[in-house]
């Protein structure tokens, strides 16, 4: 990957409203970092209040047929609600298509410029 920017990383630092099953209502700031094995990007939400993370809302999986402007939302166990909550707040935007993990269908979302 090279080092262009994509809609994913406008939104490191940024804050939102978020709550999803598990996540009372509050703000949280976004962190975007990258993944060590492929250099795909990651998702955080840290609290606000805190600066502590709450949650990873994306998943990495090796040889996944997704482009750069593309992620993979982790939307069940824990993180149940976390595509809905995304998708409320305009960060990201269902596709339709899921990646296989073995275990658990996984969301495929495209990220969404921040205005």
């Amino acid at each position: 990957m090279d080092e262009k920017r994509y809609a994913i990383d406008e939104w490191d630092g940024r804050e939102i409203e978020f709550q999803s099953r598990y996540v009372e209502p509050q703000t949280v700031k976004i962190a975007v970092r990258r993944y060590t094995e492929n250099q795909r990007p990651a998702l955080i939400l840290n609290q606000k209040s805190t600066g502590q993370r709450l949650l990873v809302a994306s998943v990495n999986i090796e040889g996944a047929p997704i482009s750069d402007s593309e992620l993979l939302i982790k939307d069940y166990s824990e993180n149940e609600g976390v595509l809905k909550a995304l998708e409320a707040a305009g960060v990201v935007r269902a596709t339709g298509r899921f990646v296989d993990s073995g275990y658990v269908s996984i969301p495929v979302v495209h990220m969404i410029a921040p205005s």
